[in-house]
């Protein structure tokens, strides 16, 4: 159950900052000069790009440990996703990644003991 709250989070997640960043495309191409100057137009929208940027910072620092402590698998998605959708994505597709990690471990460790056990 998990897994899927994950997958929908993750896939919000990628949708709902895309709705707003085709809009400016379309309208201004790849416009990155404007882009950055429109994040640090005011102090209010300083406030929030400062605030993502460092979350944005702080999630893949954390995928990054915790890829070198339990080897989740394609967490370079996660830290991709995390940099292309933001957080919004990173952070739910990451868990949902650390579930599957964990699952696949936790069922490794099941049929070990069962072997064992048999000897």
């Amino acid at each position: 159950m998990k897994k899927i709250i994950y997958v929908l989070l993750s896939l919000i997640g990628a949708i709902l900052p895309c709705y707003y960043m085709v809009p400016f495309v379309k309208e201004h191409s790849f416009d990155y000069q404007l882009f950055i100057d429109l994040m640090f137009l005011n102090d209010v929208s300083r406030f929030f790009s400062v605030n993502v940027l460092f979350a944005m910072g702080i999630l893949i620092v954390f995928i990054i440990l915790e890829y070198i402590k339990h080897q989740v698998k394609f967490s370079w998605m996660a830290v991709l996703g995390t940099c292309l959708f933001g957080v919004s994505f990173g952070l739910p597709f990451f868990l949902f990644l650390k579930e599957m990690s964990c699952q696949k471990r936790s069922r490794g460790l099941l049929t070990y003991q069962a072997n064992y056990n048999r000897l």
